[in-house]
């Protein structure tokens, strides 16, 4: 495969043409080797190629309360849960919530709020 220029060790500049004629190796090289491409369409920067957890690492920065609340979810061990663990806990609360009367339904926000809370604490 032929490139045009490097910008750095994993960040390579390719043509359009080329990114579409070698597509599949590019996606191995991106995945596995955390190699980064830039393309190129008639000389114009178009697109960046990373793999997901590059962008998740480098690009999309997490908020400081996301990062805590991942940790302690992580320590607590309740990363793991399936759908199916949410989907039955999410229904006993909603079961326990209708046998009393007069109890406040919270919005996402404020449910959020709540749960931040708790888990900071």
């Amino acid at each position: 495969m032929e490139t045009k220029r490097d910008l750095d060790i994993t960040t390579t500049i390719i043509p359009a043409l080329t990114a579409r004629i070698h597509f599949g190796e590019i996606m191995e090289k991106v995945a596995k080797n955390q190699q980064r491409f830039l393309v190129e369409r008639r000389g114009s920067p178009t697109l960046v190629m990373l793999s997901v957890e590059d962008y998740l690492t480098n690009i999309l920065k997490e908020p400081e309360l996301l990062k805590e609340l991942h940790k302690k979810t992580k320590a607590a061990g309740v990363d793991r849960i399936t759908m199916k663990e949410i989907d039955q806990e999410v229904a006993a609360v909603r079961k326990s919530f209708s046998e009393f009367k007069g109890i406040k339904v919270l919005s996402p926000a404020e449910f959020t709020e709540v749960i931040s809370k708790e888990l900071l604490r």
